[in-house]
């Protein structure tokens, strides 16, 4: 079906006020992504990617929706949509501005329905497109580099290489409902480079290229695929795709991670979920990321250094956590794994000063405080746009846990909210609560750190953090 607007814009000629006004609609974050199905091409001449993507969305919401709407990389332009039922309108997309974010742009795509999508109801939208891959470095996303390029290529949501579910508004994409959905993907790259996903893929050759096809074996946060002159090693269900000039720290990878996952097994408990980890290397500075569903993509300085494994153990420690259900997420899961991965270190390495690496988070916590105070509790920096501090402060918290409850109490107390939570995923009431239940002393280490500022006020009046964790 012909769009209204056929061509899209070639340059933003959206005002501010329009642009508030087409996200103020309030539908987007109502609709669930329930499954995505891929079928791209990688065209490393022209540096583009095309082909089609299909989302099965559900409306989550309490009101029938009238549009449904998608964010697609700013180079990319939609070529055409169908929608697998009744429910056939029109469409259009424009390249437009963040009205609260001025340096993202993306081409905001809307499909206009004849018949609302009820509460419950789901749709099929198969959306063609292509274009120019570009990062997102300009918007403060450093790692967003992403390009289509020979030495390493990646396909994912972060810099909108398919259509991702959501308007052009900074708090819309945090009210964005995200739950964890399946996936099919089939991607044709020229022969002599691998394609990496969180699951084995199936290779087939065709007369555009060599064809790799993967299918998700459980619901996954979100989609990484990865492009490279691939390696492969493994042992027993990890596997660990590497750049062919990192062989020797790619078996050193491959070792720190069974010995990291033997500790967690030994602290938490076995991992509930019995799947194959999939660790895939990505350049410096790109943006380690990790679900155990959704694979784990590693910088390389991990593969180059060994002092820079304690990255690969924060990323393995993200596989044991349950899934944020806090809309938007607080992030403070990255201060455990930020704990986690120091306490990996000093096990792999007894000389390691452990409590040394909690006293100089809390100083640069302190010392970068003087410049932006911390003026709202952990529970909160979702809504407040601080996730940022939540890799540090969330790591002190997690030590005056251990401090006032004990190594052995708190690895208990949390393996038992790993388990209990694994599958349905975590709101803050929920960790809290099923801590306090697994030990009364930790209502008041939670207080301190989880729902107020007074750590952060007592650090700043001068007390050590011994003081402050052991009060």
């Amino acid at each position: 079906m012909s769009p209204p607007r056929a061509v899209r814009a070639l340059t933003v000629a959206v005002s501010l006020a329009s642009v508030a006004s087409a996200s103020a609609v309030g539908q987007a974050p109502s609709l669930v992504q329930r499954h995505v199905s891929l079928d791209l091409t990688v065209d490393y001449d022209a540096g583009t990617v095309s082909g089609s993507a299909g989302h099965v969305v559900e409306n989550a919401g309490q009101a029938p929706v009238r549009e449904l709407a998608f964010l697609l990389g700013r180079l990319m332009t939609v070529s055409a949509i169908r929608i697998s039922d009744t429910r056939h309108g029109d469409w259009s997309q424009d390249v437009v501005t963040f009205p609260d974010w001025p340096s993202y742009q993306a081409n905001e795509v809307r499909v206009y329905l004849d018949e609302p999508l009820a509460p419950g109801a789901s749709a099929r939208v198969d959306i063609e497109y292509g274009g120019v891959l570009v990062g997102y470095t300009e918007t403060g996303m450093r790692y967003v580099r992403d390009r289509v390029s020979e030495d390493f290529t990646i396909l994912r949501g972060d810099a909108l290489a398919f259509p991702q579910p959501g308007t052009a508004s900074l708090a819309s994409m945090r009210a964005q409902r995200r739950e964890d959905f399946t996936f099919d993907a089939a991607v044709t790259v020229p022969e002599g480079l691998v394609v990496a996903a969180a699951v084995p893929g199936e290779r087939s050759e065709g007369v555009e290229g060599v064809r790799w096809s993967f299918r998700s074996r459980a619901p996954v946060p979100f989609l990484l695929i990865a492009v490279a002159s691939y390696r492969v090693i493994s042992q027993g269900a990890t596997r660990v795709f590497h750049f062919p000039q990192d062989s020797v720290g790619a078996a050193r990878i491959l070792e720190e991670a069974t010995a990291a996952d033997a500790l967690y097994s030994r602290w938490f408990g076995e991992s509930a979920r019995d799947l194959p980890v999939t660790i895939m290397e990505i350049p410096e500075g790109w943006g380690s990321q990790a679900s155990l569903t959704g694979g784990i993509i590693q910088t390389a300085d991990s593969f180059r250094s060994a002092a820079a494994l304690p990255e690969l153990y924060h990323e393995l420690a993200h596989l044991r956590h349950p899934r944020e259900t806090e809309v938007p997420a607080d992030r403070w899961n990255e201060g455990l794994a930020t704990y986690l991965q120091w306490r990996v270190a000093e096990a792999r390495d007894p000389a390691f000063d452990f409590e040394g690496r909690m006293e100089s988070i809390a100083a640069s916590v302190v010392r970068d405080d003087e410049a932006r105070p911390v003026t709202v509790e952990m529970t909160a920096y979702g809504e407040n746009g601080l996730t940022g501090l939540a890799y540090r402060s969330g790591a002190l918290l997690f030590f005056a846990l251990e401090r006032r409850l004990g190594r052995e109490t708190l690895d208990g107390c949390l393996g038992g909210w790993f388990g209990a939570f694994v599958d349905s995923g975590s709101g803050n009431e929920d960790f809290a609560e099923s801590l306090t239940t697994c030990d009364a002393r930790a209502a008041a280490v939670l207080d301190t750190w989880f729902v107020t500022t007074r750590w952060i006020e007592r650090l700043r009046a001068g007390a050590s953090l011994d003081e402050v964790v052991r009060q």
